[in-house]
C-alpha cells in the first residue's frame, strides 16, 4: 500500500477539473453481503453513496406481512434516516406478490426499489425471475406497472445484464429496453451478459466479457432514460472516467486524433483493451460521455479494499471532507453501532436468545462482566453499562485471556457474528498486518467462551492484533493510490470459456 502524500490534518488536494458532483456512486446488492450492517459500516467510511440492500424475495415479504419481527429481518434500517440513501432490490415474477412487497418496502422509508432482471442465482433462476425476466418482457412490463401503482413517493428502476444466453445483441437489448421504457426510465446496466446454464453465479460475474461500449450506445439511444454502469469497476478513478471521460493526450496532437479514431473501433473482443477474456472496459473520450450515463456501481470493490470508499464524499461528490479519517475512528464508530444493534449478552439473566434483528432488548444486571472488564475497562477502571462511551485507547487495551467457565450458554447466535464481521475483514487491504487481523476476527468469532460480550466486543477484541500505528495511519487519497493498491479481477481468457465465444 502506497503512503498518504497528504496528511488528513492538511487540507485535502484537489480533486480531478471533470466533475462528478452530480453524478452518483453506487454499491452493488450482494446476496449475504449488503445487510443492515454492512450499510452502516459503508455509512461511517461515505454519507453520499447510494446503499443498496440484498435482494428481497417478493413472496418472503409478502407470507411475512404481518410479522414485524420476521419483516424487519428483511427491511429494517438500523441506522434510521442516517442510514439512506438506500435503494432495496426486489425478485419476483408475480406481480400480486411484488405489489404487496413493494407496499411493505415503501413502508420502511427506503429512496428506491428496485427490480432484480439480471440475477443468474441457482437460488432464483429455477423460480423463474432474476436474469430470466430478460426472456420474459411481459411479465417484467405487469410488475413494473404493478409497483408504479403501489408507490406514491418513492422511484422504481431496473437491475439488469445487456443479454443473456443466445439472446446476446444490441438488437435484443433494444427492442427489451423499448417495452420496458415505457413504465420504467432508471435503469442499473450489468454490462456483460449472463448465462443461465454453463456458468455459476460467481463466473456470471467474471467469465462473460464486459462490454461498456454497449452500455454507452444504449445510453445514446435511449435519451429519455437514465442508466448506471455495473461490472467490472475497480475504483473510485475509474468511475470518474467512465462517467466524465479520459483525456490523456492534448487534444489538438496526431496521438489524440489517434486515440479518438480508435475508440470507434472498441468491440468485445477488444484487442485495443487486450483484457485477457476479450472485455472492452474503455472510457470514453473526454466530452463524448452520454449525460444520461448517471453513475457508477461497484461492488466486488468494496468486499475486497472498503477502505479506498472512504474518500468517497471528497473525490466523488466535492465536499470538503470525508467522514472518518483512520481505520481504528472507522472501526471504533462501528463497534458503537454493534452495540446498539446487539446488546452484550454477558450480564442479563433473560434466556432469549439473541438471533438477528431485532435483537431482544435486555437489562444488564451488572455494568460489565469480567471478560468485559478487561477490554473495557478505562484508565480509572471506569465502565459504562450500556456500552456506549467506552474508553478504548490503545494503552488500556488489556490483553490477558478472559477468565469464564464452560457452562455459560451462549446466547448471541453465530449468524449474527458473521452478519457483524464479514465486511471489516478486508479492512487492512493491502497491508502488512491484513492477514493477521482476518485471522483474529475468525479466532475471535469462533471462541463460544467470549461470544456472550458481542460482536462490539470481538472486533474490539480482534483490533488488539494490530499495531497502534496501522489503526492509526491515515487513509489515502484516491489520488496517491497506486496502480497496486486497486484490486483488479482478471477474467480467464476467451479460450477457457467457449461459452461466451458468441460473444
Amino acid at each position: 500500500m502506497s503512503t498518504a502524500d497528504h496528511c488528513c490534518n492538511e487540507l485535502p488536494p484537489s480533486p480531478s477539473p471533470a466533475e462528478t458532483h452530480n453524478k452518483s456512486l453506487h454499491i452493488a446488492p450482494m446476496l449475504h453481503v449488503t445487510n443492515t450492517e454492512f450499510r452502516n459500516f459503508f455509512r461511517i467510511l461515505t454519507k453520499k453513496a447510494v446503499l443498496w440492500t440484498e435482494m428481497c424475495v417478493d413472496e418472503t415479504l409478502a407470507f411475512n406481512a404481518d410479522d414485524p419481527d420476521q419483516l424487519a429481518t428483511h427491511l429494517a434500517m438500523t441506522g434510521g434516516n442516517d442510514e439512506r440513501p438506500v435503494v432495496c432490490q426486489i425478485g419476483g415474477i408475480d406481480a400480486k406478490y411484488t405489489a404487496i412487497a413493494t407496499r411493505l418496502v415503501e413502508s420502511y422509508g427506503y429512496d428506491e426499489i428496485n427490480l432484480n432482471m439480471g440475477c443468474p442465482s441457482s437460488k432464483v433462476k429455477g423460480r423463474n425471475f432474476g436474469a430470466v425476466l430478460m426472456k420474459d418482457i411481459d411479465s417484467a412490463v405487469e410488475i413494473l406497472e404493478t409497483m408504479n401503482q403501489c408507490v406514491r413517493n418513492t422511484s422504481v428502476s431496473v437491475k439488469c445484464r445487456i443479454g443473456i444466453d443466445e439472446f446476446d445483441s444490441m438488437d435484443f437489448i433494444v427492442e427489451m429496453l423499448t417495452k420496458l421504457s415505457k413504465v420504467c426510465q432508471r435503469f442499473t446496466l450489468h454490462a456483460r451478459k449472463c448465462l443461465l446454464t454453463g456458468l455459476s453465479p460467481k463466473e456470471n460475474r467474471l467469465v462473460p466479457p464486459l462490454n461498456y461500449p454497449r452500455v454507452y450506445e444504449i445510453c445514446r439511444r435511449f435519451p429519455h432514460c437514465q442508466f448506471w454502469i455495473n461490472g467490472g469497476i475497480p475504483g473510485l478513478k475509474a468511475c470518474k472516467e467512465i462517467l466524465c471521460g479520459k483525456n490523456d493526450v492534448d487534444e489538438n496532437s496526431n496521438l489524440g486524433a489517434s486515440l479518438r479514431s480508435q475508440q470507434n473501433h472498441h468491440r468485445v473482443p477488444c484487442k485495443i483493451c487486450n483484457v485477457p477474456n476479450g472485455s472492452c472496459t474503455a472510457p470514453l473520450p473526454l466530452g463524448s460521455v452520454p449525460p444520461n450515463l448517471q453513475g457508477c456501481m461497484l461492488g466486488r470493490a468494496a468486499i475486497d479494499h472498503p477502505a479506498q470508499f472512504w474518500d468517497v464524499d471528497r473525490y466523488f461528490y466535492g465536499c470538503a471532507t470525508n467522514p472518518c479519517r483512520n481505520r481504528r475512528e472507522l472501526l471504533e464508530a462501528y463497534c458503537l453501532y454493534l452495540e446498539r444493534t446487539y446488546p452484550r449478552r454477558c450480564c442479563d439473566s433473560d434466556e432469549r436468545v439473541t438471533s438477528g434483528i431485532p435483537a431482544p432488548q435486555v437489562y444488564h444486571e451488572r455494568p460489565w462482566c469480567s471478560t468485559c472488564r478487561q477490554l473495557l475497562a478505562d484508565n480509572n477502571g471506569n465502565g459504562t453499562t450500556g456500552g456506549t462511551d467506552v474508553s478504548t485507547s490503545s494503552s488500556v487495551l488489556l490483553r490477558d485471556k478472559p477468565k469464564v467457565t464452560s457452562s455459560i450458554k451462549v446466547k448471541i447466535c453465530s449468524g449474527v457474528i458473521d452478519r457483524s464481521f464479514k465486511h471489516v475483514l478486508g479492512i487492512f487491504f493491502g497491508l502488512p498486518g491484513s492477514k493477521k487481523f482476518r485471522r483474529a476476527c475468525d479466532v475471535n468469532s469462533r471462541n463460544l467462551t467470549i461470544r456472550n460480550c458481542g460482536p462490539a466486543f470481538l472486533l474490539r477484541k480482534s483490533m488488539q492484533s494490530m499495531p497502534a500505528e496501522l489503526l492509526d495511519q491515515s487513509f489515502v487519497y484516491t489520488e496517491d493510490l497506486k496502480d497496486g493498491d486497486i484490486p483488479v479481477h482478471v477474467s480467464p481468457s476467451l479460450q477457457h470459456c467457449s461459452v461466451c465465444d458468441s460473444s
